[in-house]
C-alpha cells in the first residue's frame, strides 16, 4: 500500500528556468504563490524561490503546469510506480485517497489534498479500481486550507478524463470525513545529504529522474543564458499525467473550454515571421521549427502543451492564438501536427528570413520599423 509512512513531508526542488516567468518577464503566472498556505513561495523573474517556511504539502508542485517544482521521490511517477508494484486497488473494489489529517487507511495517504493530480486520480482505474474516492476532511478549518484552493479543478480536469475514456464522471467521488488534529512534526531534512539519502532509500527508476537544483541553474553565467532556456528536461508531470492515460482507448471526443484545460489547441497565422522565439521560450518543447533552404515549418505537439500561454505571449507578431476549446483526446498519443508552413525569403534590409508571399518585398520587423518610424516623423511634423 502507498501509504503515510512513504509521504513524508518533503521541501520541493526547484528547477527556476522552467518557471514562465523566468522564461518571459509578459508572464504574470502567480499560480504557485496562490496555493501556498504557508507564503513559502516567492516570485520574482529568476523563478520560484522557496523558503523556510515551507511545510512539504506539495501544492506547489501539483498547480504548476511547467513543472519548475519537483519532489524528489515522491512525484507522481514514483507513486505510480508504487501502485504498480502494490496489491492496490484491489480489482472492481473503490480506491481510497485521503491526507495524514483526514483518513489514514486510505490506500494513499497525502500530506495534503492540494497535493493531487490528475495523473494519482487517473491512474487506479487503469489498474481496475471501481472508482476513486477522495476522503476529503473539513479542510476549511486545516492550517494548510489555502493549499487545496485548486483541488475542485484538478477534479473537474480528471472526470473530463474519464469521461473521454469511457468511465463515468460519476466513478471520481468525494466523502467527508472527520479533521483529525495535526501532529508536531521535525521540519524536513531539505539538505543535499538528505536528497542524496532520500535517493538512496529505494527512489529509483521512474522516481530517479530528478531535474536540476537551483544552483545548477546559479552556476551557469548571465551569458549563458540562451543555452538555459533551451536545455528544457523533461516535464515529468506531463509524463505521469501520458503513463496514467496508456492503455485506455478514446470512447469519444472531449473538447472542453479552454480556459483553465490541461493543454490548448494553438493556430498561428501567416503574420508569424518565422522568429522562433516561441520555440525557445516554450518551457515543454511542445512547439518545434523546422528550417529549410526555401521553406519553414513551425509543427506542434499537443500532448506536450500545458496551457501556460507562454508561446502566445512571446510573439511580437501576435499570429499566435489558442482555439476556444481543447481536445483532450491529444493526451491519448504523442502526435504532432503542422501549424504552419511557407515559403521563406530572405529580407533585403536584415538580410533576415520570413514568410511571406509575392505582395511582401520585406520582413515584418523591418515594415514595422518603418511604420514606426513613420508615424514618429509625422508627429514632428
Amino acid at each position: 500500500m502507498t501509504k503515510e509512512a512513504s509521504h513524508s513531508s518533503v521541501r520541493p526542488q526547484v528547477a527556476g528556468s522552467l518557471c514562465s516567468r523566468f522564461r518571459t518577464t509578459k508572464s504574470d503566472c502567480a499560480l504557485c504563490e496562490e496555493v501556498c498556505p504557508k507564503q513559502a513561495v516567492r516570485l520574482s523573474n529568476e523563478g520560484p524561490v522557496i523558503s523556510e517556511q515551507c511545510v512539504g504539502c506539495g501544492a506547489c508542485y501539483a498547480i504548476c503546469p511547467t513543472a519548475a517544482f519537483d519532489l524528489p521521490a515522491r512525484a507522481d511517477l514514483a507513486i505510480i510506480e508504487e501502485m504498480r508494484d502494490s496489491d492496490d486497488p484491489r480489482p472492481e473494489q473503490p480506491y481510497a485517497i485521503s491526507c495524514r489529517r483526514a483518513d489514514t487507511t486510505a490506500e494513499l495517504v497525502l500530506p495534503c489534498l492540494g497535493r493531487l493530480t490528475e495523473a494519482l486520480l487517473v491512474e487506479p482505474m487503469g489498474l481496475g479500481a471501481s472508482a476513486v474516492e477522495i476522503r476529503r476532511p473539513a479542510c476549511e478549518k486545516c492550517s494548510l486550507t489555502k493549499a487545496v484552493t485548486s483541488l475542485d479543478l484538478v477534479l473537474q480536469r480528471a472526470r473530463g478524463l474519464y469521461e473521454m475514456v469511457g468511465l463515468a464522471g460519476g466513478q471520481l467521488r468525494e466523502r467527508r470525513v472527520a479533521l483529525r488534529a495535526a501532529k508536531q512534526s521535525a521540519p524536513p531534512d531539505v539538505s543535499r545529504r538528505g536528497f542524496v539519502g532520500a535517493l538512496g532509500k529505494g527512489a529509483l527508476g521512474l522516481a530517479s529522474l530528478a531535474i536540476p537544483t537551483p544552483e545548477a541553474k546559479q552556476a551557469q553565467p548571465p551569458a549563458d543564458f540562451r543555452k538555459i532556456l533551451a536545455e528544457r528536461p523533461e516535464n515529468r508531470k506531463r509524463s505521469a499525467l501520458l503513463e496514467s492515460l496508456k492503455g485506455f482507448s478514446p470512447a469519444r471526443t472531449m473538447a472542453v473550454p479552454a480556459q483553465n484545460a490541461l493543454l490548448a489547441d494553438i493556430v498561428v497565422s501567416r503574420k508569424c515571421s518565422a522568429c522562433g522565439t516561441c520555440v525557445l521560450l516554450c518551457p515543454t518543447m511542445a512547439i518545434s521549427l523546422i528550417e529549410r533552404e526555401e521553406s519553414f515549418c513551425l509543427t506542434f505537439r499537443p500532448a506536450q502543451c500545458v496551457n501556460c500561454r507562454v508561446c502566445r505571449q512571446v510573439c511580437n507578431q501576435e499570429a499566435l492564438d489558442f482555439k476556444a476549446e481543447a481536445t483532450l483526446n491529444s493526451l491519448l498519443g504523442d502526435r504532432e501536427k503542422t501549424l504552419l508552413q511557407a515559403p521563406q525569403k530572405t529580407c533585403p534590409v536584415c538580410r533576415g528570413r520570413y514568410l511571406g508571399g509575392d505582395d511582401m518585398e520585406f520582413c515584418p520587423l523591418c515594415l514595422d520599423r518603418v511604420r514606426k518610424q513613420q508615424s514618429m516623423l509625422a508627429k514632428l511634423g
